[in-house]
């Protein structure tokens, strides 16, 4: 950057000119999202994401994607600057994605996966309320939301722990 390049004439009398110009060379550009981690799990639905570049300059654009979906950009206000935005999650394995393009129209992509865990939900689905039996021990099943792999449901008779049962799947039924 600010490459200085001067060009001089001499003529057949000796006489000297003298020009001079700067010129700004920009290597390869690169983005990197540095925050939040890859494979990051929350619960939080809107969060920021962060990051850097290097080799740009001012008012080149970093856009911030959540699975292909536009979510915020960043015009960077200095040389090789750092970025912020936020993203709207929506599930497991949501692809956080920043294109960085510069003056030049050259692009350079980062990517991350942020595992979304929307509000926990849990129902019985089988036996139905107020269900007449004679029959002991009863199968009980039911089935939950937001809820991951290694979550326990725990089954409860009259207040008393009975059963654990660890969930295997990502919105498992029990």
């Amino acid at each position: 950057y600010e490459d200085s390049i001067t060009v001089k004439l001499v003529d057949q009398f000796g006489r000297e000119r003298w020009d001079t110009i700067t010129v700004n060379y920009y290597d390869a550009i690169s983005v990197g999202l540095t925050y939040p981690s890859n494979n990051h799990d929350t619960n939080i639905e809107y969060i920021t994401v962060r990051g850097t570049t290097l080799n740009t300059g001012i008012e080149d654009t970093v856009y911030i994607y959540v699975n292909g979906n536009y979510n915020d950009s960043y015009v960077l206000a200095s040389l090789s600057d750092n970025w912020t935005g936020s993203v709207t999650l929506t599930g497991v394995g949501d692809s956080v994605v920043v294109k960085l393009v510069d003056r030049f129209g050259r692009e350079a992509w980062d990517t991350i996966t942020v595992n979304y865990y929307a509000p926990i939900s849990i129902g019985i689905s089988y036996p139905e309320n107020n269900h007449d039996t004679d029959i002991t021990p009863i199968t009980v099943r039911g089935t939950t939301n937001g809820t991951g792999i290694g979550d326990t449901v725990y089954i409860y008779i009259n207040g008393t722990l009975d059963t654990e049962y660890i969930l295997t799947t990502l919105n498992d039924n029990w």
